[in-house]
């Protein structure tokens, strides 16, 4: 399809990638109505329509993260557990654990909460944001 330049995309934030129903449009202005099963999630990169002539793919849109880079396991079971008392999701991969904020200064907070643990790198990026599947607290 990508040959034929036939893919159109819908662009979805990650709460909006959780809803069952909604009503958008492709990059392309087609007019787009997804009714999901209870308890779907869209994922960057589902085709949710597909034909001869075209194919219709979900985009979750970047968001703003917090990074913070660990060295060891011990370290890392330490920073999750404090970022989970922050009851934010995370993705986790290799040596960085990322979690959505909605301002730079979360990122400062999060530096003052995780200072005893040591002087830790905590960043901020911009990533598709998909949390582990086994790693949510959230209330």
């Amino acid at each position: 399809m990508a040959a034929k330049n036939a893919v159109e995309k819908i662009v979805v934030t990650r709460l909006e990638s959780e809803r069952a129903r909604m009503r958008k449009s492709t990059d392309r202005e087609t007019d787009v109505a997804l009714m999901l099963p209870p308890g779907s999630k869209l994922r960057h990169g589902d085709v949710v329509a597909l034909s001869d002539r075209m194919m219709i793919m979900i985009e979750i849109e970047q968001e703003k993260v917090g990074v913070v880079r660990v060295g060891d396991s011990r370290l890392a079971v330490l920073v999750g557990h404090a970022i989970g008392n922050l009851h934010r999701p995370i993705k986790v991969e290799g040596d960085r654990i990322y979690f959505p904020i909605q301002s730079d200064d979360e990122v400062s907070m999060v530096k003052r909460q995780l200072a005893p643990l040591g002087d830790l790198d905590v960043t901020i990026d911009a990533i598709v944001f998909e949390p582990e599947a086994a790693a949510r607290h959230e209330h």
